[in-house]
């Protein structure tokens, strides 16, 4: 280093570069903390042993020839200390409440026992675990699935919220674009969102409502949401269309009253 021109610690037997008043960064602070930089502390050297400088210690170096934890205790204390940094744990292969085969976790426990020793400072019994694991069965005669919510498993969950029937068997049938060979989900206007962006983009024009079919239907009994279906329209208006040809409209449910 001193080849180059440029200057080193001034600190005996310490190789880095001189950064302020004649010190390296780490001596120049040691220095401005109590006055004095101290002694030469070991440099990472390139090629060789890379293991701590610290004698017994097998961890590989980093900075100024310590491993990370006795780098960091000598520049706390200004001493690197002994090899042992911290003794090792023994290891834990289980849980330790009876009965109980889940792996450890934390605080001698897996983790269903450790969460309920948070909560109630009991970890409880075996019996703990193994209903976090199985769980509670779904409520749908025949279906083996594990609980999820509502006392139902995922399947017939996501089918209680899509059509308000969980009976097992079949999903209920979707439906489906009204383009021939398409098949796709329905989307708007009797088609699936490519026929119908496709439709919109074309500038092409809807058949008008069949209003003479349409209020022979509705006084035969269909509703204005049947016939929506139907039709392909709306149901606001289908009963547009129905008024203004003069078709008496049924009663439908009163409106809800908010406070």
């Amino acid at each position: 280093m001193a080849g180059s021109g440029r200057p080193v610690c001034s600190v005996d037997d310490c190789g880095p570069w001189a950064e302020s008043h004649g010190y390296c960064n780490t001596h120049y602070q040691q220095w401005g903390g109590d006055g004095d930089p101290g002694g030469a502390i070991a440099t990472r050297t390139v090629g060789g042993d890379h293991t701590c400088a610290v004698d017994g210690c097998e961890r590989n170096r980093t900075s100024r020839g310590y491993c990370p934890a006795h780098y960091e205790r000598w520049r706390r204390w200004g001493d690197p200390g002994e090899a042992a940094i911290k003794p090792a744990s023994p290891p834990r292969s289980g849980c330790t409440v009876p009965g109980c085969d889940r792996p450890h976790a934390c605080h001698g426990y897996c983790k269903a026992h450790a969460a309920r020793w948070r909560r109630t400072t009991d970890p409880g019994s075996a019996e703990v675990a193994r209903h976090v694991r199985q769980g509670p069965a779904c409520s749908v005669e025949g279906c083996t699935g594990t609980h999820q919510a509502r006392g139902l498993c995922r399947t017939h969950y996501s089918r209680l919220m899509r059509t308000t029937d969980v009976a097992a068997g079949t999903p209920p049938k979707l439906r489906r674009c009204g383009k021939p060979h398409c098949g796709q989900r329905h989307y708007h206007q009797g088609m699936c969102h490519t026929h119908y962006q496709q439709w919109v983009e074309s500038g092409a024009t809807r058949e008008p409502l069949d209003v003479a079919a349409c209020a022979q239907a509705y006084r035969e009994g269909a509703t204005s949401t049947s016939l929506a279906k139907r039709f392909d329209y709306s149901p606001k208006a289908v009963l547009a269309a129905l008024r203004a040809a003069g078709v008496p409209i049924r009663p439908g449910s009163p409106p809800r009253h908010t406070r």
